[in-house]
């Protein structure tokens, strides 16, 4: 039981963290854009 929760929880961190690292790494691009089309 324990052994299943902190795999489940180790699972949704991991997933948390490959989902903000890919939102940054498209975010940033889209930002730069932005920010020189507004200049």
């Amino acid at each position: 039981m324990t052994i299943l929760v902190k795999f489940i929880l180790s699972t949704v961190w991991l997933t948390a963290l490959v989902l903000t690292s890919f939102l940054m790494v498209f975010f940033t691009p889209l930002t730069l854009v932005l920010v020189r089309v507004q200049r």
